[in-house]
């Protein structure tokens, strides 16, 4: 383990009664850091709060190798984008990533996890006790509070960024023009005001209750370094790796539907036919395969994409599932397969240099992984999309779109608006 000694810490579980851990936010916001997601296909939730073990290393692998010295809980953490020694500028004004780490995992102080309306809580030493016993105290009187009745829809205004629709055509074109690899993903971003605090405790619990009820197969999140410091809010529809023990599955999801004034059914079958959409979603299948094929047997990968259907469009989509290798853990493939062509591009190396060089802010966790892994190898990481940075009264939102050399600058401009639309509607109707 590389001269790794865990502490010792002991992890004691408990049953305790509570509501849905969306409506344990208002509390725990004030609590500190915490941690949040909600799994669409389980409904399985996760709430962690504090840190009793920091288990950051220089790769996941490495910090698997910690917790399996740890031998006992669950870690939660995340890595960003990732563009090592980029720094921007931004304006104060401007929600910011400097509180959160470029990656990070540790094992929380406490971890509330609810599946079939039955709540545990998972103890890490005494500051995890301490924690359990201030939340227990404090949520039956938040409970109690009556809902909040305004709304933001009348309150919330969009705040222009001036160099956010020409950087983002001006990479386009230069991307398209010399078409220097197969594919690049660029992004941009939209800036929203509201009248009352987006981060208070109330009015996340708010957002993130209806980002679950408007994206019912995405998996709900929130992350905050502090108790007072911004929240990484999203729905995301897209699974990075799971675990089951050797049993991994990912996906490829790539290609989304673009004609807005067909119906539904033609513009899914239109994505279905085309040549752009489908060569672009290829590139992400044939980097996962070539990837997994290093770490895994019994690659099971079909040769046709599937439509998965959201609020606003769909994408292309290619279930994939394998066996890993005996030496090999979720860590690994979280490694290998982070960031792929479906958020970075590819070549990777390449696709991470143009982005560098023409989107003119950090991307920080927007695109990044979040997620869980336990000791004995089971967990599951999601791309962080369809996603906000909120810090006070203002939301910083993000999109992307797939370039190749085929792309159109208003068709891929439209797909961004049609990305955001998602978080922008969440964020109104958070009442």
């Amino acid at each position: 383990m590389d001269g790794y000694a865990p502490p010792p810490i002991q992890v004691d579980t408990v049953e305790v009664d509570t509501p849905e851990l969306s409506r344990v936010i208002a509390t725990a916001r004030g609590l500190g850091a915490f941690f949040y997601r909600r799994d669409p296909d389980t409904g399985e939730e996760l709430l962690g709060l504090g840190s009793s073990l920091d288990l950051t290393a220089a790769s996941f692998r490495e910090s698997a190798r910690r917790l399996q010295a740890f031998g006992q809980g669950v870690a939660v953490g995340w890595t960003s984008f990732g563009l090592p020694g980029l720094t921007r500028q931004e304006p104060r004004d401007i929600p910011s990533w400097e509180p959160f780490s470029h990656r990070h995992l540790h094992v929380p102080a406490l971890l509330l996890r609810r599946r079939s309306e039955t709540t545990t809580a998972a103890m890490a030493g005494l500051d995890g006790k301490v924690l359990l016993k201030d939340l227990l105290a404090t949520l039956p009187t938040e409970l109690q509070k009556e809902p909040l009745q305004d709304s933001l829809h009348a309150d919330l205004s969009e705040v222009p960024l001036p160099d956010d629709e020409p950087a983002f055509r001006h990479g386009l074109s230069l991307f398209v023009e010399h078409s220097p690899f197969p594919k690049v993903v660029l992004s941009r971003r939209a800036l929203l005001e509201a009248s009352e605090p987006l981060t208070s405790p109330r009015r996340l619990q708010q957002i993130l209750t209806t980002l679950t009820r408007s994206h019912p197969t995405c998996v709900t999140f929130a992350i905050s370094p502090s108790s007072d410091g911004p929240v990484f809010v999203g729905a995301t529809p897209e699974l990075l790796v799971k675990a089951r023990g050797a049993a991994l599955e990912t996906v490829a999801l790539a290609g989304t539907t673009r004609d807005t004034n067909s119906s539904e059914t033609h513009a899914e079958d239109a994505l279905l036919q085309s040549p752009k959409d489908l060569e672009e979603h290829r590139i992400v299948v044939d980097m996962i395969r070539d990837v997994l094929t290093r770490l895994a047997t019994d690659l099971d990968a079909p040769d046709t994409p599937t439509l998965r259907r959201l609020q606003h469009l769909a994408h292309l989509e290619t279930p994939i599932k394998a066996t890993l290798h005996n030496d090999r853990s979720i860590a690994d493939a979280l490694d290998a397969l982070h960031p792929t062509p479906a958020v970075c591009g590819f070549p990777r190396a390449e696709a991470r240099a143009f982005i560098a060089e023409v989107e003119p802010f950090d991307r920080g966790l927007y695109a990044g992984a979040f997620g869980w892994m336990d000791a004995h190898g089971n967990g599951r990481f999601d791309v962080a999309l369809r996603c906000a940075l909120l810090h006070d009264r203002r939301a910083l939102l993000f999109a992307g779109a797939g370039l190749t050399a085929e792309s159109d600058a208003d068709i891929e401009w439209a797909e961004t608006e049609r990305k955001l639309t998602a978080l922008r509607q969440a964020l109104k109707e958070a009442a």
